[in-house]
């Protein structure tokens, strides 16, 4: 899937993810944020460009190990000297946690596939280009991103 479609949908998921465990603003806004950088960062460093083919999904960033490192330390980054509770780190954590595996599983759906251990694995073959797979998967992550603001927004 393209980028934009990464990013809407990574931080579809770790607003909601975050919901789920606390309702505070700043904490949802950080979730989102670094579900953000964890996607642009997959994607900046996970393909491997080769003359005059297209780029190839590298194991670093596209395996289920790499995607859970990656996430776990940008959300552990991003609540470093933050005053924050520990209710609301732990959702942090979980949420971007989940909106980096959102991107993992979006690159599932895709001819390419993802790692698992050492095999390439898809989970079904809809092309990263598909406007129309992009545009749902978008859809679907704004709603998310806006369903888990009005709790938020909502919530005493």
């Amino acid at each position: 899937m393209r980028l934009a479609t990464h990013a809407a949908v990574g931080a579809g998921v770790a607003a909601y993810t975050y919901v789920l465990v606390d309702r505070s603003l700043v904490g949802l806004i950080i979730a989102v944020l670094a579900s953000l950088v964890v996607n642009i960062l997959v994607d900046a460093f996970g393909h491997h460009h080769r003359l005059f083919k297209p780029p190839r999904r590298t194991r670093l960033t596209h395996s289920l190990p790499g995607i859970v490192i990656i996430s776990l330390a940008i959300g552990y980054l991003s609540i470093r000297g933050v005053p924050l509770t520990s209710r609301q780190e732990a959702g942090i954590i979980l949420a971007v946690l989940a909106g980096g595996l959102s991107h993992w599983l979006l690159d599932a759906l895709t001819p390419s596939g993802v790692y698992i251990v050492r095999r390439r694995v898809r989970i079904a073959r809809i092309p990263y280009w598909s406007t129309t797979a992009n545009t749902i998967f978008q859809m679907i992550g704004g709603a998310l991103l806006a369903y888990s603001l009005y709790i938020v927004l909502k919530s005493p």
